[in-house]
């Protein structure tokens, strides 16, 4: 009996010991490895291996305490690459839970940023080229309720955009809350939450959030969820000036609009797209271009119609004239089949 009675005591010291070692080294020890400068120096070396970048980090912080509770945060963290900034996130602060990690689920508490400037067409590059595989894991993230998400000032650059500026940027009650600034084709874009976007039975909501573009205006409703998606855009009197230069962008469509000039005019847009599936109507109040190759040949057309579907864009309705009587009449109509692969047109 005094055998089993001195084995309890040994077991259970060594129980103390072991768990009160944890507990140290997870409230002391963790946070100075973390905090290392040899650790750092080893995370630098990595970056510089792997993705062939400069890092800098600027007095790392982590915090444990007895609790699941875990904090974290620095002052700076610089990513360049040959002189260029790719990446640099200032003042970041931030608190996870591991109360749920049995479960292979982090809780994310809180996260704040000051700035975050990114050129996520540089990034991008680092990405390697060759398709992989992509690795499912049962790890997961969730987002605790009230959970504070704030960045006062997001500075992104990413083709073709020349700038994306963000502003006040939240997250709280379900709702998110931004005002952006950004330009696109020389065309200046902004647009605000307006209490517009918010998360609600694990779907993502925009209800008529205002895009403007320039001086046009664009209505988006979209329900976006994991597998499923829908986006309805609306608008009335869009320049069709600053439409091709929007098209502009795809380095496609640049050959066929380079036959055309002086463009002007507007037209209302309806466009439904509930995932691979499209449907869409632009009706062309009025529109005057010119025919390059035909000696600038003004063309007015007075109505016109095209319709889009999955599988084929269609003009119709077409109706004016060239040159600068109205008795000289010109109708137009025609197709582009396949247009989201090799492009079958004719008018």
């Amino acid at each position: 009996m005094r055998k089993i009675v001195i084995s309890i005591l040994v077991l259970t010291v060594l129980s103390l010991v072991i768990t009160g070692s944890v507990a140290v080294f997870y409230v002391k020890g963790l946070p100075a490895l973390v905090q290392n400068p040899k650790t750092i120096e080893l995370v630098k070396k990595e970056a510089a291996k792997s993705f062939n970048v400069e890092l800098e980090v600027k007095n790392p912080r982590l915090v444990t305490h007895l609790s699941p509770n875990i904090e974290f945060g620095t002052d700076n963290i610089l990513i360049t690459k040959n002189g260029a900034k790719l990446l640099e996130i200032e003042n970041l602060d931030g608190r996870i839970s591991i109360s749920r990690i049995l479960d292979k689920k982090i809780i994310l508490k809180k996260l704040v940023a000051n700035n975050i400037f990114a050129d996520a067409g540089k990034l991008e590059e680092l990405i390697p080229k060759e398709p992989q595989e992509p690795q499912k894991s049962d790890w997961g993230m969730e987002l605790a309720d009230s959970a504070p998400l704030l960045l006062k000032n997001l500075t992104v650059i990413y083709p073709p955009f020349s700038k994306i500026n963000g502003k006040d940027i939240s997250f709280e009650n379900s709702r998110l809350h931004f005002n952006v600034l950004a330009e696109v084709a020389g065309l200046p874009l902004k647009f605000g939450d307006n209490n517009n976007v918010y998360l609600k039975d694990n779907k993502l909501f925009l209800d008529n959030f205002a895009l403007n573009i320039n001086k046009s205006k664009v209505i988006v409703n979209s329900v976006c969820e994991e597998k499923n998606f829908s986006l309805s855009l609306d608008s009335k009197r869009f320049s069709a000036q600053d439409a091709i230069k929007l098209i502009k962008i795809f380095p496609e469509a640049r050959e066929p609009l380079s036959y055309i000039g002086n463009i002007n005019g507007n037209f209302d847009l309806n466009i439904n797209i509930i995932n691979e599936d499209i449907k869409g109507k632009i009706n062309f109040n009025t529109l005057k271009l010119s025919i390059i190759p035909l000696e600038n040949l003004p063309v007015t057309a007075e109505k016109g119609l095209v319709t889009i579907d999955s599988n084929q864009i269609l003009l119709k309705n077409f109706e004016g004239y060239y040159g600068k009587s109205k008795e000289n009449t010109a109708k137009l109509q025609g197709h582009v089949k396949n247009y989201m692969k090799s492009p079958d047109t004719e008018i």
